[in-house]
């Protein structure tokens, strides 16, 4: 199953970005993180069909976000890629992850009541 949602994850990567962004060595790394226990790969599936993944490193009982993708014809949808986020840290609860480094926030008191729909999709 790990192979086909890695392989899913790729294509919807390559389908966001509209083109090749990094090398398949990459990729295969990466997997290789998955497989040892080095990285999670989370999946969002909405009407049986994966439209959003984030891929998480590992460090002892820290986890770090490093990239995610959602399909081009979904990123409008409201909630997708803080949905997925959700079930990450839902996820990192269960197995007992003590930090999970998600990124800076560049726009403070940011609401929704201001932002047009890019920053949204953000």
């Amino acid at each position: 199953m790990l192979k086909e949602r890695f392989i899913e994850f790729k294509k919807i990567h390559f389908e966001a970005a509209s083109r090749k962004t990094r090398s398949d060595n990459t990729w295969d790394i990466q997997k290789s993180w998955i497989i040892k226990g080095l990285a999670i790969l989370g999946v969002l599936q909405y009407k049986n069909k994966i439209i959003s993944a984030v891929f998480i490193n590992k460090y002892k009982n820290n986890c770090y976000y490093q990239v995610g993708a959602t399909l081009p014809d979904y990123i409008r949808m409201r909630g997708v890629g803080q949905l997925l986020q959700w079930m990450v840290i839902e996820y990192l609860i269960q197995i007992k992850a003590s930090y999970y480094e998600i990124g800076w926030n560049w726009y403070g008191n940011f609401t929704q009541e201001i932002a047009d729909d890019k920053m949204l999709a953000i």
